[in-house]
């Protein structure tokens, strides 16, 4: 098996890590909030004997860069960063395979670049909250929650973030994992996080 090929590609107005590995059709792989392309790599290895996979680190993520002005974190952005890197590696359609905000960003690539998205996978996502009530009660919880990771750091909220019930859930997977996956969330930046809240 070929080793992955790690690269920083420019995307729109920033720079994302990109691991590539293996060979045949193309799969994009996309991390969910907190996330990187590391915690991605089970997938990507399981696939790659079959396929080329693409893990990107989304902006604010991982070894990608995580620029202070906000704009850069909207989901149109996103889009545009996605679909420039895809530019960049000669991609012109994938496979998309995408975890929880990951897979809000997939399924916002199928719908607005339909003609990039060959399938697309996805875990733990939707396209979002349908009651004006609902969006508006999460973006004051979001808001909360990026405050809390600007004023009391990082080791805070990954420690906060991994006692969630849906996190912690993953203890079955052994202390080593949970200790990698710990180490993995406190590598991101945390104006990267609160950013992409």
């Amino acid at each position: 098996m070929r080793h992955p090929n790690e690269r920083p590609v420019r995307a729109v107005a920033i720079r994302l890590h990109a691991v590539i590995h293996g060979v045949g059709p193309p799969v994009l792989i996309l991390h969910g909030f907190s996330g990187s392309t590391g915690t991605m790599a089970g997938v990507a290895d399981r696939l790659s004997d079959w396929h080329r996979t693409l893990r990107l680190d989304l902006v604010g993520h991982g070894r990608s860069e995580a620029p202070d002005e906000v704009a850069h974190y909207s989901m149109e952005r996103c889009v545009e960063q996605i679909v420039a890197a895809l530019d960049i590696l000669e991609l012109p359609s994938v496979h998309v395979i995408g975890y929880s905000m990951g897979g809000r960003a997939g399924l916002a690539l199928a719908a607005w670049q339909r003609r990039r998205v060959r399938s697309l996978l996805l875990v733990g996502a939707s396209a979002g909250l349908e009651a004006a009530s609902e969006r508006a009660a999460r973006r004051r919880s979001d808001e909360a929650l990026a405050d809390r990771i600007e004023r009391n750091g990082l080791e805070a909220f990954v420690d906060r973030w991994m006692a969630l019930p849906l996190i912690a859930s993953q203890a079955r997977l052994g202390p080593a994992w949970l200790e990698r996956a710990r180490r993995q969330r406190l590598s991101n930046s945390p104006v990267g996080l609160a950013n992409s809240l």
